[in-house]
């Protein structure tokens, strides 16, 4: 799901000024139509709030859960990982860190994968 913390991080990323990294829930909350912010639910167990897209892209392939336990991925995807991660690595940042510094590399067995489907192997 598209979390505040997620977002704000893929905003500092970007370079985006530090004021509206610090109100950007506010500021897409006074653009309902552009984005749907979804306070938490009393009693939730977070307390971040979520935000989505009026209107997707139409690259957009839909929100990753990168902690769901399903197994997509083709078996040459993983020998492919699994061959590349033979040499010596070390990635920072931890799970989404990987996934973007193997994303950025544009290796070709992770070439079909979004980021969040690099996350979610990772």
């Amino acid at each position: 799901k598209p979390m505040a913390n997620y977002v704000k991080g893929r905003l500092k990323e970007r370079s985006i000024a530090e004021p509206i990294v610090k109100s950007f829930v506010e500021l897409y909350t006074q653009h309902p139509d552009l984005f749907i912010v979804q306070q938490p639910a009393a009693g939730s167990q977070t307390d971040e709030a979520t935000i989505f897209f009026v209107k997707e892209p139409e690259w957009f392939k839909g929100w990753v859960d990168i902690d769901a336990p399903d197994d997509p991925y083709d078996e040459k995807i993983w020998e492919g990982l699994a061959k590349f991660l033979e040499g010596e690595h070390t990635f920072a940042g931890g799970r989404y860190g990987m996934a973007r510094e193997l994303t950025q590399r544009k290796l070709d067995f992770l070439e079909p994968l979004s980021l969040g489907e690099v996350c979610h192997m990772v």
